[in-house]
């Protein structure tokens, strides 16, 4: 039996051996210490006590590195604010900067260093991405030789196709960035959102482009991004609103509607349909193949803005117009505003003449896999008003 410790994997025929069931591996992942473990080193080693918040944030700060967690624990002996730092441990505490330094790129080439550097700024890494935002041609050899080196890459499928680094490996790589040539951090950033752009990975393209402070930018990828209403993820889309400015966003109508909306959503109903004045000036910058579906959208919005500050004939009124025009494709479009349509007509002309409208809104929402927005809870209601208890009983399953 033979036992080996080391950072890289050795040359010695590891598939052949693991194909033969002859070789037992302990890796990083392995190694890697749990919440109690990391609160037992801390309080036995360096006489540190966290309460159980402040271990469990800073076993996820360090994903269990053991070498991280005792690094932590001789800066934690310097602080009077324990959980203070835990709170703002970093790759770049003093400790983990000169060990990473000293130990993991002493021995690296200059190449491979400014590889580390740029690919530093990307949350997720595959070769073709590197050589996008690293300026090489052998993305995927060289992350599959700095995994081999042990250079704290952790492999995100089983193809190792998509890497990530390790959290403080990455937070210290881009304080060495920021600190050698901030410059070069928005160029990144951009040749990473085109990246995205042209693979269709509009979210992250969004997120590049606005760390390169490419408002613009950010605002025609994110106007792109909303047009596909059923997919959008809002938390992520009020994130992106809140660091671009006004202009950027107004300049490009599905921004500005999707801004509406989240204005409605928060309550903001005083300077929502500022939003929608915005979108309509910008018509003009949308694709000739896309502007009808958008107009159409714009004035959906602009109804159920209506809806919601109580101008229930009014909305009734756009929506139906806007549904006849989108009955014949059946699409998204004609789901929500048939659903609204009867919302807004159960409160204007009664529960009776409203179920024809929920009913095919609410099976229309569940075709385009669209949130229901209280159409089929209406629907049980209103056959409910019209005395309709089985019909009532069934829309409520």
């Amino acid at each position: 039996q033979l036992a080996i410790a080391t950072r890289a994997d050795p040359r010695l025929g590891l598939g052949r051996l693991r194909a033969r069931d002859s070789l037992l591996e302990l890796r990083a992942h392995d190694l890697a210490f749990s919440v109690a473990e990391t609160g037992e080193l801390l309080q036995q080693r360096f006489a540190v006590s966290l309460d159980d918040t402040g271990v469990e944030l800073l076993r996820d700060r360090t994903e269990g590195w053991p070498a991280a967690v005792h690094l932590a624990g001789m800066s934690l002996q310097d602080t009077h604010d324990p959980n203070g730092f835990v709170a703002r441990f970093a790759g770049d505490d003093r400790n983990v900067a000169d060990f990473l330094m000293g130990e993991a790129l002493a021995k690296v080439p200059d190449r491979d260093r400014e590889f580390l550097l740029r690919t530093s700024l990307l949350d997720q890494m595959t070769g073709s991405l590197c050589n996008a935002v690293a300026g090489v041609t052998d993305g995927a050899e060289t992350l599959d030789r700095l995994e081999q080196h042990g250079l704290f890459l952790i492999p995100l499928d089983n193809t190792r196709s998509w890497y990530r680094y390790h959290r403080l490996f990455g937070d210290w790589l881009r304080h060495e960035l920021r600190r050698t040539d901030s410059a070069l951090i928005p160029t990144i950033h951009l040749a990473a959102a085109r990246w995205y752009t042209e693979t269709g990975s509009l979210e992250p393209a969004v997120d590049h482009a606005i760390r390169a402070e490419d408002h613009f930018l950010a605002a025609e990828l994110l106007d792109e991004y909303l047009q596909d209403w059923s997919a959008v993820h809002w938390t992520r889309a009020w994130e992106w609103f809140q660091r671009l400015p006004d202009e950027a966003i107004g300049a490009f109508p599905m921004t500005a509607v999707g801004r509406f909306n989240v204005a409605l959503a928060r309550g903001d109903f005083a300077s929502s349909s500022r939003w929608l004045d915005a979108a309509e000036s910008a018509l003009d910058s949308v694709s000739p193949e896309v502007r009808t579906t958008v107009e159409r959208t714009v004035t959906a919005n602009r109804a159920f803005g209506e809806l919601v500050a109580g101008d229930m004939d009014a909305a009734r009124t756009a929506f139906l117009a806007i549904a006849d025009i989108e009955r014949s494709n059946q699409s998204v479009l004609f789901a929500q505003a048939i659903g609204l349509a009867g919302q807004a007509t159960f409160w204007t002309s009664g529960p009776l003449e409203s179920i024809p409208l929920l009913h095919v809104g609410a099976a229309g929402r569940r075709r385009e896999s669209l949130r229901d927005g209280g159409v089929t809870a209406l629907l049980a209601l209103a056959y409910a008003e019209v005395g309709d208890w089985a019909a009532a009983e069934d829309a409520a399953r």
